[in-house]
């Protein structure tokens, strides 16, 4: 009785075991999909478009505050004390609220960017899903959390195949 026991434990272990060693994992690159697909080059060139038109207003502001800053220091001698004590404290008056408006159009661009993304990724989560449906696989990885795999695991390209597809352009919300 006890080797059958035995012997029905390790068959059901064995089978159990031969049953997971067929399971289809494969890896995905969300980076790669950001990068190349359709939706995801649409947000990098709205990011870069903001970007240019953000850094060029900063630039712009700061030599304002530069010039302004040179023409306090040139009348130093010429302006009592007061005065230019009044004028510098409204130079640095003007460098806070410049660098305030600067972090919030910053966090922004930051949050609108993070909305864009997650817009994608929530377009993307069905495609993967009917992806492995139809073929039989059962766990999606990240790329990056993979030490070594085999290249031909990876499914990056068809599922950007897939969600060109689905999807061409994510606009981004303005605040």
């Amino acid at each position: 009785m006890k080797i059958i026991k035995f012997i029905s434990v390790i068959f059901f272990i064995s089978s159990f075991l031969i049953s997971n060693s067929f399971s289809k994992i494969v890896y995905i690159d969300l980076n790669k999909i950001m990068l190349d697909s359709d939706a995801g080059k649409s947000i990098n060139i709205q990011i870069k478009s903001i970007e240019k038109k953000l850094f060029e207003n900063f630039k712009k502001k700061e030599d304002e505050l530069r010039d302004k800053e040179t023409k306090i220091v040139n009348q130093k001698n010429l302006l009592s004390e007061n005065e230019y004590k009044k004028k510098i404290l409204s130079l640095r008056k003007d460098v806070d609220t410049y660098n305030n408006e600067k972090k919030n159009r910053l966090n922004s661009l930051n949050k609108k960017k993070k909305i864009a993304t997650e817009q994608l990724i929530k377009n993307l989560n069905p495609i993967l899903t009917k992806y492995m449906q139809d073929n039989l696989i059962e766990i999606i990885i990240r790329k990056q959390d993979i030490i070594v795999a085999k290249n031909d695991l990876e499914i990056t390209d068809k599922i950007i195949s897939l969600l060109n597809m689905n999807l061409n352009t994510i606009e981004l919300k303005d605040d």
